[in-house]
Parts: C-alpha cells; sequence; structure tokens
C-alpha cells in the first residue's frame, strides 16, 4: 500500500477494507465521517466533512485502463452504485460518458453536467441526481504531469528532483554533450539536442509544462520561436524581465506572430515569490509554479484571516 487519501485521518482502516476487498474480490464503497467526534465511535479528528471512496480489486481489464490512462490520456469513467439496507454496492464498472447517456437516458443532462465538472475541475466527484436512486462516480485518471526542461545545467538539478519526487514525467534537453551524460537525471528521459531538431510537435501536448532555462539567450530564444504555436500547459523561461522583453521584442520584428493564447501560458521571470535565492528554493517557486497552472490552482494560502473573520 502506497500514498494517503485522508492525510492520515483515516488511512489504517482504509487499508484494513482495502485488504478485505483483495481478498474476497469484492467491490466496496465505504463512507468516511470525520464530523462525529463521538470519544468511542467517533473519528475525533475534528475536521469535519464526509469522505466516499470506493475500494475494488485491479483485475487485469481494470490494470490495462489504469495502465493506458496513465501513459498516454487522461480519462473520466463513470462508476454506477445504489444505496441498500446493508450499504452502498456497485459492480466496479467503468462506463464511458456514451454508455452511461445510454444506459439512463432521463438523466443525460444531470450526467452530462457531472462529466463536465469532473473534466474542468481534474478531479473525481460523485453526483445523485435528485429524486434518483441512481449514484455514480465521475473517476478522473490522470497522467502524470510531464515536463520538458531545456537545459541540463546544475540549476535544472533541484528542479528535476523535486518533480521526480511528485512522480512527474521528467525530460531533459541540452545541446552540449557533457550536460546531458550527469548521473544526477538517472530517473529522467534526457535528450541531446538544439532547438532547431528538436520535434516540438511530436513530444508536447496539451498536458506538457515546459521549462527553458539554458543560461544561452539565442539558444532559448530558438526553442521560444518554436513553442509560441505549441500545445504546451505552461511555458517557463528563467531570466529578468529585460531579457525576456527583448526576446519577446525581436521575434516580432522577425515577423513571428505572438498570439494572446501563448501569452496566457508564458512565464517569465520564472516561480512564484517565495523570497529565496537560493538554487532549491528557485526550484521549488518554479514547480509550485507549474503545479498550480497545470492543477488551475489560485497559488493563494489557505489561511483563516482571524482579523477580518
Amino acid at each position: 500500500l502506497t500514498g494517503m487519501i485522508g492525510g492520515g485521518c483515516y488511512d489504517q482502516t482504509a487499508a484494513e477494507i482495502a485488504r478485505e476487498s483483495h481478498n474476497s474480490r469484492s467491490v466496496r464503497i465505504h463512507k468516511f465521517d470525520l464530523v462525529d467526534d463521538d470519544p468511542i465511535y467517533g473519528s475525533q479528528t475534528g475536521c469535519n466533512g464526509i469522505t466516499w471512496v470506493l475500494f475494488q480489486p485491479v483485475t487485469e481489464e481494470l490494470s490495462n485502463l489504469l495502465r493506458t490512462s496513465r501513459l498516454v490520456h487522461s480519462g473520466i469513467f463513470g462508476v454506477v452504485y445504489q444505496e441498500t439496507e446493508i450499504g452502498y454496492i456497485s459492480d466496479g464498472s467503468r462506463k464511458t460518458l456514451e454508455q452511461i447517456l445510454t444506459q439512463y437516458p432521463q438523466l443525460a443532462a444531470e450526467f452530462r453536467a457531472g462529466y463536465q465538472e469532473s473534466k474542468r475541475s481534474k478531479k473525481s466527484i460523485a453526483q445523485t441526481p435528485n429524486g434518483s436512486a441512481i449514484n455514480i462516480l465521475w473517476e478522473y485518471i490522470a497522467t502524470p504531469t510531464k515536463i520538458i526542461i531545456f537545459g541540463c545545467g546544475p540549476d535544472a538539478v533541484p528542479v528535476y528532483r523535486i518533480a521526480n519526487e511528485l512522480g512527474w514525467k521528467v525530460t531533459l534537453v541540452d545541446h552540449r554533450q557533457y550536460f546531458t551524460e550527469q548521473e544526477h537525471f538517472s530517473a529522467a528521459q534526457v535528450i541531446l539536442s538544439r532547438p532547431e531538431d528538436f520535434d516540438f510537435n511530436q513530444l508536447i501536448d496539451t498536458d506538457t509544462a515546459v521549462l527553458l532555462m539554458s543560461h544561452n539567450y539565442q539558444i532559448d530564444k530558438q526553442s521560444l520561436s518554436h513553442l509560441i504555436n505549441s500545445d504546451a500547459i505552461y511555458i517557463g523561461m528563467l531570466g529578468a524581465k529585460s531579457r525576456c522583453k527583448r526576446m519577446i521584442h525581436e521575434l516580432l520584428e522577425e515577423g513571428y506572430e505572438v498570439p494572446e493564447s501563448f501569452l496566457d501560458k508564458f512565464f517569465s521571470p520564472v516561480g512564484i515569490d517565495l523570497a529565496g535565492d537560493n538554487p532549491e528554493t528557485i526550484a521549488l517557486s518554479i514547480v509550485a509554479e507549474i503545479s498550480y497552472v497545470v492543477n488551475h490552482g489560485s497559488a493563494n494560502s489557505k489561511r483563516i484571516n482571524f482579523k477580518e473573520s
């Protein structure tokens, strides 16, 4: 067992249920109630809130489905479940939106809205249409965040390490053979290439973040010219504001069109302001910025402002 589902609040119980589900080869749906503070039977976490968790043995079919979704593209699947006298039950089968709408045409509008919300938020959501005994879990299975870093210099090492720790798929590109042979990047794909030889269209899609940090003005500029019309979700470039403005100005003078859609996802200088100047803090600020863009976050603190409340 790896990972956490509740920050540690109910993971021990979840592990026991997972083992029971695995041993019995049965699907389980369990409600974790963090509202109940009963000193004997309650959770006593003080967290409040209710979480529903689906436990399902991994069959060969499910394994192939998960592997495809994680390696190729994200996917959203519907799992139907019903409330009975003995709890919530489901056969655990995952269905596409089209299959769900065909099976429940009378609930098409509600289920389509739930699917779109899961797609927009990139999160799994549970849905129970009003007046219906049918419940559905829209399960969002995401591919790992992909990041391509142009530049294998020393300051790329902490960026790579943090991204790798997060489970991101990291690719590094550099035109200097010496830097591509460093042992620091043993778990990443490392490509020896100049910008004009790199296949931007093939390797960059809507799930890819790109970071330019070669410290070579012309190399970064060439790379940026190929990225203007790319599908990348995030494009960041290390360097001062004056360097960035000069580069964009020169590209415009050379006849490149710089659309607003590119500027919306172009970040330079890169990183959230963490007020640190060492390589590790800068790397953390860059990865944090990429994370909030990719996951549609806000980068705002969640703290309570007691002075205003």
